[in-house]
């Protein structure tokens, strides 16, 4: 079975994608003893994820009000993909009606947009780059960096873009 994700087209022409380092392994730690499920091969030309950057941490992400049958009203902080996939579904739906087309897959506009001074110049960006972060591993930079992708979607802009490029 290959677990190995090969650099797709969208990605072959973006500066600072990286290859993998070595001794990359992923493991399984439950249940005991540690199995090792995968090994990457060291300069293995494949995917780099992230594509973009949203707000998916717990400490920072949204607060929920709600009421419980056991304690009454309550207020919790929640992030992660349940909150914010949707969120880009929706934003994505606001894209098709603004556009009056589908848009498919996003991926290869994202990184045309992010290669061009439609990306993070001007007066209305489609990104806002993230250059100072890291993810314990790889630190942000300017443009794509594996912490934060190609950054933000200013989501007022990223449609204009869209339509530059006609997408």
């Amino acid at each position: 079975m290959n677990l190995y994700l090969h650099r797709p087209f969208y990605q072959s022409f973006t500066p600072n994608m990286a290859n993998t380092p070595p001794g990359q392994v992923l493991y399984q730690l439950t249940p005991k003893p540690l199995q090792k499920i995968a090994e990457l091969p060291a300069g293995f030309a494949g995917r780099n994820v992230p594509d973009i950057s949203t707000n998916g941490d717990p400490q920072t992400g949204y607060l929920l009000y709600y009421s419980s049958s056991v304690n009454g009203f309550e207020i919790a902080t929640y992030g992660g993909t349940s909150f914010v996939t949707p969120q880009l579904n929706g934003v994505t739906a606001r894209d098709v009606e603004a556009l009056h087309h589908r848009v498919g897959l996003l991926n290869p506009a994202l990184y045309l947009i992010a290669g061009t001074a439609l990306g993070y110049y001007g007066r209305s960006p489609a990104f806002h780059d993230i250059t100072a972060s890291n993810n314990w591993y790889w630190n942000a930079r300017r443009g794509y960096d594996q912490t934060t992708g190609v950054g933000t979607p200013d989501m007022a802009n990223l449609p204009d873009a869209l339509r530059v490029i006609g997408y």
